[in-house]
């Protein structure tokens, strides 16, 4: 899920081209479909911004959301397991 995670949110602060070149002027960037800001630094992001790629990144916000979704149904499966069975006591004869 961490990796899911990571992935989907660079690609939320990923920058086109032509906003690199405004935001990090005097740098020589390649010619990628758009880059992400790390730590000062401009590195390649192959996946596009969001605009440029919505499809994939529905996608990966669905896998994310589905991953939380079953860790917290999940958890409560658990504590519901986990909680004691109430037994009526019997009375036997004398």
């Amino acid at each position: 899920m961490y990796p899911l995670f990571c992935c989907w949110i660079e690609w939320l602060g990923a920058m086109t081209r032509e906003t690199a070149l405004d935001h990090f002027p005097g740098q020589s960037l390649s010619n990628c479909l758009a880059f992400i800001d790390d730590h000062g630094r401009l590195r390649e992001w192959r996946l596009g911004t969001i605009t440029q790629n919505p499809v994939s990144i529905g996608g990966c916000t669905t896998a994310l959301v589905a991953v939380l979704g079953f860790l917290i149904s999940s958890a409560f499966y658990v504590e519901k397991q986990r909680q004691p069975v109430i037994v009526p006591a019997t009375i036997l004869p004398e």
